[in-house]
């Protein structure tokens, strides 16, 4: 994200974000999520400002009424699962917050949801923990493309076995089903 995306977030939503987002988001280190909605943060202006303006006004998917998240918050990121990352705008150094299915009467602390020692959780703790999980998973964050990951011999094992199970299973049931016809 440029300097000039987020000056469009700030003018377009009339908010001000955290200096401590704003670091995170115009050095943004994961290179084959710039620019996308794929990861737990956003890097895509676009879609963050349509994501923000639909969330801060009412509406009424599925039949159910949301209320409008409040102003103080900046939706972030998603895990895809139902789970909304928030950030608290009124807060230096930003605190990381969680939603629950769009529905505000359910946004907590992120740390009830890590089960934290601690109240708040910062949004560099958060990011970096965030950052960890692929060095843990050995991901080189600055590949252009998610590396593609090669099938394994154990992977392999477990494909050949739950096919042989299924065989088995079918085999069983066309035999029970004979016995019953009395064939």
């Amino acid at each position: 994200m440029t300097e000039a995306d987020v000056d469009k977030i700030e003018s377009e939503l009339g908010i001000t974000l955290p200096m401590d987002y704003r670091e995170i988001v115009l050095h943004f280190p994961v290179r084959f999520e710039a620019g996308t909605t794929d990861g737990f943060l956003w890097d895509d202006a676009a879609a963050l400002i349509e994501r923000n303006r639909e969330l801060t006004s009412a509406r009424k998917p599925w039949g159910v009424e949301l209320q409008p998240l409040p102003e103080q918050y900046f939706f972030i990121g998603d895990d895809k699962a139902g789970w909304q990352y928030l950030i608290d705008t009124t807060s230096e150094p930003s605190l990381v917050y969680i939603m629950e299915y769009e529905s505000i009467e359910r946004i907590q602390p992120i740390s009830t949801y890590l089960n934290a020692d601690k109240e708040h959780v910062l949004l560099s703790e958060w990011f970096h923990d965030y950052l960890k999980t692929y060095r843990d998973d050995g991901v080189d964050i600055t590949a252009k493309k998610f590396p593609a990951s090669e099938p394994t011999l154990g992977g392999l094992f477990v494909l050949f076995a739950f096919c042989c199970l299924i065989a088995l299973v079918f085999v069983l049931l066309t035999i029970g089903i004979e016995m019953i016809q009395g064939k």
